[in-house]
């Protein structure tokens, strides 16, 4: 095998071809017209397009008008446009791609991450076909403790949005200390250098971020939480929870 080209069936392969690059990028390789009598490289106002071939990188799409897939292929006689299946397509800088175009198509399920490492959303193009785009994400180094690595990993096949906020977490502390230990402790992660100086636990609505003296760290909006002695923390619910809490300013008064 060399490669696939899927041929989809379309109202109107003028007003796809016009969906296709106005909205996701893809550029025209060829068009055919009703007439069959040429090869065109742009699509005149005036002639009726029965098939197209556009392109985007590597992938390749080709569009061809129902009544003439129809007469083309006979068995497609009683089909209708659309299929159960998805085009699954993977790009590169796809939070930017998933911001430039969210608002100009029908998003059919938003991005996010999936258990198996995928960042991904999907889409309806305007014939009903269902769009998936997707980019590995880029994971942080393993844990050196094979506990963590165990539990960062079972977190991610059963709450992919907790996984993400505990990367995040973890790479807020690598970044301020680069030689922290982490181990799991008390059904969480606990981080440490000489001595423990905070901690990453899951709960069911959220993940809380404990600090070992976050009754001394300065505080001036409140943000922390807690009563005890010692001891402070954040309740992170999202992601952007993490700098609307100021994550970064506490773990940095930590030490």
């Amino acid at each position: 095998m060399k490669k696939l080209n899927p041929n989809l069936m379309v109202k109107d392969v003028k007003e796809t071809v016009g969906f296709y690059k106005n909205n996701l990028g893809f550029k025209l390789v060829m068009a055919v017209p009703e007439t069959q009598d040429g090869i065109l490289t742009e699509i005149p106002e005036d002639k009726k397009i029965v098939y197209a071939l556009v392109k985007n990188g590597n992938v390749e799409l080709m569009f061809q008008a129902e009544e003439s897939l129809k007469e083309d292929i006979t068995f497609f006689a009683d089909s209708i446009i659309g299929a159960s299946v998805s085009f699954y397509i993977e790009v590169e800088k796809l939070e930017d791609f998933y911001k430039e175009i969210k608002e100009k198509v029908e998003v059919v399920k938003e991005l996010s991450t999936t258990w198996y490492g995928m960042n991904e959303f999907y889409i309806h193009d305007n014939n009903g076909y269902i769009l998936g785009f997707a980019e590995e994400k880029k994971m942080m180094k393993k844990s050196k403790n094979k506990q963590v690595q165990n539990f960062l990993e079972e977190i991610m096949k059963f709450d992919s949005e907790k996984f993400e906020i505990l990367q995040n977490l973890r790479k807020i502390v690598f970044s301020n200390y680069p030689k922290t230990n982490e181990r799991i402790m008390y059904g969480g992660i606990m981080f440490s250098l000489e001595d423990d100086f905070g901690g990453l636990f899951v709960r069911k609505n959220h993940v809380s971020f404990e600090f070992g003296s976050g009754a001394y760290m300065n505080d001036p909006h409140k943000i922390l939480e807690g009563t005890g002695k010692f001891r402070r923390h954040l309740k992170i619910r999202s992601l952007a929870d993490i700098e609307d809490k100021k994550v970064n300013f506490f773990v940095k008064q930590s030490l």
